[in-house]
């Protein structure tokens, strides 16, 4: 079985990141493990316990960019076949690592054998807990990947690396430069049944009814989202209710 290591980089967000490992720990892919890098001014306190956990703490630099802690935290995934970005702010379901490996060893070209070295999901709904509002991001380009649902070979993270001058748009310029359009795949992470067509290679979605990722808009985002791509970006009510018992934080 191909091996993954998800990548959760943490800063001062104790209760968000215990969410997240919450969902990396019910995840049905058994080949897995998590790497928390902690850059934050308060120390992380881990209180899950697991084998496939590993938990590294860098000093907080105000200067450190989120390129640089993305390849300080993979150069961590050792003996590992594919890096998950599993951001701390974000909701996954179950099955999220185990579709996303099945979309990197599918053939992508007719005839020719030839599989994506990154995976991702250009359509994806975002919850802003602030406003209370389920808002869906999707890019105009097919094979976009939102870097949030990455995921890629290791090989291919080694050739080119994330720009360590870059804090916002890392995974972008990561995404355009590091890998070819040839080797790249994304897919939809919203359910069909909300009638919207589906892009890329594969519609990706937990069940009918449930969305494969989340992502959570609070205020304290290391890339703001504002309205100047409005294009991008829809209102989606009718997602309102059962997104925000998803993304609920236990009391």
């Amino acid at each position: 079985m191909i091996s993954v290591t998800a990548i959760c980089l943490t800063a001062d967000r104790q209760v968000y990141t215990e969410r997240a490992i919450r969902c990396f720990l019910a995840q049905d892919y058994t080949q897995k493990s998590l790497v928390i890098l902690d850059s934050g001014k308060t120390e992380f306190e881990l209180h899950q316990v697991g084998a496939n956990l590993i938990l590294a703490r860098v000093e907080h630099q105000p200067t450190d960019t989120i390129g640089r802690l993305r390849n300080l935290a993979n150069s961590l995934a050792v003996n590992t076949d594919l890096i998950c970005h599993w951001d701390s702010d974000d909701w996954s379901a179950p099955n999220r690592i185990s579709e996303q490996v099945k979309l990197i060893q599918t053939e992508q070209r007719s005839g020719i054998a030839e599989y994506p070295d990154l995976v991702g999901c250009n359509e994806m709904l975002f919850w802003n807990s602030v406003k209370r509002e389920t808002w869906r991001y999707k890019h105009p380009h097919p094979s976009y990947c939102v870097g949030t649902s990455m995921m890629y070979r290791r090989e291919a993270w080694e050739a080119v690396r994330f720009d360590e001058a870059i804090t916002q748009g890392e995974d972008h310029k990561f995404w355009m430069q590091g890998v070819p359009w040839y080797k790249r795949a994304a897919m939809s992470s919203v359910p069909k049944s909300t009638e919207i067509p589906m892009v890329g290679v594969l519609s990706l979605y937990a069940s009918e009814t449930e969305p494969l990722i989340i992502a959570e808009l609070h205020g304290g985002n290391t890339c703001a989202k504002t309205d100047k791509d409005k294009r991008e970006w829809t209102r989606e009510e009718q997602w309102d209710k059962r997104v925000s018992q998803i993304m609920a934080m236990p009391s």
